[in-house]
């Protein structure tokens, strides 16, 4: 929080921000205690150990005062009765002092309880996707050196078998706070570090635990911070300038998932970024990756302790089965399939394909009905991945071949941009080849359906300059008329011959929503008005007269002045919390600020189902596709289930549907 704290020696308010710890909160509750029993240094000691530079400014002012007050009395200089008057004006600054603290604590205490409970609801949500609502089996966890040179691991933290089989907050504290998990495919380690994230959540430290995917690391961030900063905003729900604050002020936890998902000539710079981030010792961090890429990175990750989470065991699956028997409609007929199968019993072991298993027999399915064929166990994940994609699909309100064509575009898109998680802004023009025709019809409906927002602003500025009069309103119509065709044609044909980079291809930006508040608005607009209103009836008010240029400059200063005030507030008042939970949230807080965004989203949408590889109902049929637990939803944005799947479905696009359509990779 940001408070005026009084400068004993300039007499003027400066900003402060004291971050919130237990640790803060706790010397803060002391210094009131000692300001209560008269102990005014002890009460300044307690202050001096909340280390904020601004805050360690006032402390020494006030230590000064006190020493310099206790020497005069000392000396005799001052009579009991002002020695006794001075002090208590200086408790009583050293009482506003920890008032101002005690507020900027609970405010930053709310603000990182606000942000924890976000986190939580949202990891919770998307464990829970993730598993379909059945019970997790518990992973086993093996200590693994595997792909980190002799020399690093021989530094790795000592842990015994047993204590490896605890939960993996318990692994992550052996682990001294950085951890490497690795495994195959499909292993359970993004599910580890849900359940690593939520248990960290609960702890009742300032620090924030975080879980986010490596995917997007280039090796142009250099270091770890640059990337932190771009992508810390939407994964906390917050703005950019408190992500940063965050950033420099909060302990994080970062749960990094994804290695393997990160360009494989970057994966070595990552690992070098992490390691550099590292070195400040109360840095804590997991990693987790498939194991052969990480094998392949050629770089030993900088942690103490390396994890490998191995297949599940066949007695473990067998028993949570007959466990939970006629409770799932699946168990038993799929521990059937596994008793008189070797090839499934094999597959199990793996907790996505599993739980893929799981569903297919919970919709009545038996092993006879799938009609495996395959007896190599690739090819059998690969046939129950078709399996599963083709029944749920079968399921859905939309047609499952279109429905297959808009996944395979989805995920080849998410897949060239290394997006993990997809929002409607994601979408770009530069996802489709457009044909001329497609950039004239989209340039020209564009700009069709947007004037008419501005026709009220351009209506009336004309209108005041014409006096108010009848004519201005017949000379304001017929502008529109004139210039509306021509504001359509012009930025199609531009678009068409590609004469700028900003006409030919719309990059489609949102806007971050704002607080609106009267007082600053209606200060902004009378500064304003003092400057333009004078203005205007100086050059204008000698022509139309006196009276006349009177009221033409103060109707036409107020209309500038209130549009100008409008524009100042939209970019100075900022909401630092934008928890987004809608699809369209951003576009919403976009048109706040004037910022017609939705209508670019519009036209592209329409666009792309005209070349039939998006639905009409985008969001619709997203929410459909997280019902079937092809992917995952936490209300506003979309991911797959698992990379499995997406990868399944972006080679769906580049063997057949890119061919199909005669599409060239864009």
């Amino acid at each position: 929080m940001t408070l005026p704290i009084l400068n004993s020696k300039t007499q003027k308010w400066k900003k402060l921000t004291i971050p919130w710890s237990p640790f803060n909160e706790d010397l803060a509750l002391q210094a009131k205690e000692e300001i209560k029993a008269g102990e005014l240094g002890k009460a300044l000691d307690c202050l001096s150990k909340i280390e904020v530079p601004a805050l360690e400014e006032e402390v020494t002012q006030l230590s000064s005062q006190l020493a310099h007050n206790e020497k005069l009395n000392r000396q005799g200089v001052l009579s009991h009765e002002k020695y006794i008057l001075s002090q208590n004006r200086l408790s009583k600054g050293i009482l506003e002092l920890i008032s101002s603290v005690e507020m900027s604590l609970q405010e930053e205490g709310e603000i990182n309880t606000k942000i924890k409970a976000y986190l939580s609801q949202r990891y919770q949500n998307r464990l829970d996707q993730k598993l379909a609502g059945r019970q997790p089996i518990n992973l086993r966890k093996l200590p693994s050196s595997e792909g980190t040179s002799n020399e690093t691991s021989s530094y790795f933290v000592t842990i015994d078998r047993e204590d490896i089989q605890g939960t993996v907050h318990n692994i992550f504290e052996e682990a001294k706070g950085r951890l490497l998990i690795t495994g195959l495919p499909g292993s359970g380690k993004t599910v580890l570090m849900l359940q690593l994230v939520l248990a960290l959540l609960e702890d009742k430290t300032p620090a924030i635990p975080v879980v986010l995917n490596l995917a997007t690391w280039q090796s142009s961030y250099g270091k770890l911070e640059g990337w932190l900063e771009k992508i810390l905003p939407h994964e906390l729900g917050v703005n950019s300038i408190l992500a940063k604050r965050v950033l420099k002020e909060t302990p994080l936890i970062l749960l990094l998932d994804g290695l393997d998902e990160v360009k494989e000539a970057d994966r070595r710079s990552c690992l070098e970024a992490i390691g550099s981030y590292g070195s400040d010792a109360q840095k804590e961090f997991v990693i987790a990756s498939r194991k052969q890429e990480y094998i392949n990175a050629g770089k030993d990750a900088p942690v103490y302790l390396q994890v490998e989470v191995e297949p599940l065991k066949l007695d473990q699956i067998e028993t949570e089965l007959q466990r939970i028997g006629y409770q799932q409609p699946e168990a038993l007929p799929l521990l059937n399939a596994i008793k008189s199968d070797e090839l499934i019993k094999e597959v199990v072991k793996i907790p996505f394909y599993f739980n893929v298993l799981q569903l297919l027999f919970a919709q009545g399915k038996r092993l006879s009905d799938l009609n495996f064929s395959s007896r190599q166990l690739e090819g059998l994940q690969e046939e129950i991945i078709h399996r599963f994609i083709h029944t749920q699909l079968d399921e859905n309100a939309f047609k499952s071949k279109p429905a297959q064509k808009w996944l395979a575009f989805l995920a080849s898109r998410m897949k060239q941009r290394n997006l993990v998680v997809f929002e409607l802004r994601d979408m770009q023009f530069d996802w489709w080849s457009w044909s001329n025709w497609s950039l004239i019809w989209g340039s020209f409906f564009y700009v069709m359906i947007s004037i008419p927002i501005f026709i009220l602003i351009f209506f009336l500025i004309v209108f005041v300059a014409e006096g108010f009069s009848l004519q201005g309103i017949d000379r304001t119509l017929f502008l529109l008329l004139l210039f509306l065709p021509v504001f359509g044609v012009v930025p199609a044909i531009l678009r068409v011959l590609k004469i700028t980079s900003s006409i030919s291809n719309f990059k489609i930006e949102t806007r971050e929503r704002i607080d609106f508040k009267w007082k600053p608005f209606l200060e902004a607009t009378l500064s304003f008005f003092i400057i333009i209103a004078p203005v205007i009836g100086l050059f204008v008010g000698l022509n139309l007269g006196l009276e006349t240029g009177l009221l033409y400059s103060l109707s036409a200063g107020l209309l500038f002045s209130l549009l100008l005030g409008l524009g100042y507030i939209m970019q100075k008042e900022y909401s630092s919390l934008l928890q987004i939970n809608h699809p369209y949230q951003r576009f919403y807080a976009s048109l706040y600020r004037l910022h017609f965004s939705i209508l670019l989203h519009i036209v592209l949408r329409v666009q792309l189902y005209q070349q039939g590889v998006l639905p009409l109902k985008l969001v619709r049929f997203l929410n459909s596709m997280s019902s079937l637990h092809i992917m995952e939803s936490d209300g506003a944005t979309w991911r797959f289930r698992h990379r499995i799947i997406q990868d399944y479905f972006a080679e769906q696009w580049d063997e057949k549907y890119s061919k199909e359509m005669g599409v060239q990779k864009v």
